[in-house]
């Protein structure tokens, strides 16, 4: 009821009040995003959900593959995990994905090293960091590497998230030197796992259109990864719209990839109850069978 009451004022916010909002820098864009979150614990002001929109939409526009691109991801993955309007949600998994569409695609890793061994790699390179009175050594460096390779499972999506700011906050808006070299390296890819984590985790959400646009930015991971999510969605799935992005979704990656890993996938939608998500599976299939 909570839930329901809150996406209401959301959605009063946003209709009530037309809000200009005059040419923001991505540092402001950030800023305000990060602002009218912490507002929203206590209230909701009448037009900061229009805010809100134009400022997700505006780092939207920024250049893939720029340092204010980097920056940008984890605080839009953030609002994408855990802002409680939906509509902020599938905007900011959208936005990030636009951000993030030069980043090489990798397959979803897991790092093996349990969190007490990732907690000693930070308290020893905290440790070298501070250090003023030599310059950075190989240790400190072998550290960075360490902790910036080091991938998060599903179930610590926020941890990912956290870690991907930090690494990109170090890599791209400090000074140039050999340990801001190395997250610099290894930013986008720290960005890219917690974003593809953050996916994973919408296409379950519990509102229908940022499933959709969860399994619409699945074609987007690996395709082992994006079957799965596939899958998954396939076999829970009721509403038609998130069945038809999904399938919108098997079709680019038929074309990427072949039909072949996506034919079980296709031939089970194409016995759907639902005319509209049978008729497109069939159309697909039909299409890389001619």
């Amino acid at each position: 009821m909570r839930r329901q009451s809150r996406r209401l004022k959301w959605a009063v916010a946003g209709l009530l009040t037309v809000v200009s909002v005059g040419c923001t820098s991505p540092r402001e864009a950030r800023i305000g995003i990060e602002d009218i979150d912490i507002t929203w614990v206590t209230q909701v002001p009448e037009g900061s959900l229009n805010e809100m929109t134009k400022y997700i939409r505006d780092l939207s526009k920024l250049q893939p593959g720029g340092a204010e691109a980097v920056l940008s991801i984890p605080l839009l993955a953030q609002q994408a995990y855990r802002n409680e309007s939906a509509w902020v949600r599938a905007e900011s998994l959208r936005a990030a994905w636009k951000l993030a569409d030069e980043i090489p695609v990798l397959p979803l890793m897991i790092s093996q090293e349990p969190a007490s061994v990732f907690n000693e790699w930070m308290y020893g390179f905290e440790e070298l960091d501070t250090q003023t009175e030599a310059p950075p050594g190989e240790e400190v460096r072998r550290l960075a590497e360490l902790i910036a390779s080091y991938r998060f499972p599903p179930d610590k999506t926020r941890y990912a998230i956290q870690l991907a700011g930090v690494i990109a906050h170090r890599g791209m808006d400090r000074e140039p030197g050999p340990v801001q070299q190395v997250f610099e390296g290894l930013a986008p890819e720290a960005c890219r796992h917690a974003l593809c984590l953050v996916t994973l985790l919408a296409g379950d959400d519990d509102t229908a259109y940022v499933r959709e646009e969860a399994l619409i930015a699945t074609r987007y991971l690996d395709l082992e990864t994006a079957l799965h999510r596939m899958v998954a969605t396939l076999t829970s799935e009721s509403d038609q719209s998130v069945l038809l992005a999904m399938l919108g979704t098997a079709e680019f990656l038929a074309h990427r990839y072949g039909v072949e890993p996506l034919a079980e996938i296709l031939d089970f939608a194409s016995q759907s109850a639902d005319g509209a998500v049978r008729r497109r599976a069939v159309r697909i299939l039909e299409e890389f069978q001619a």
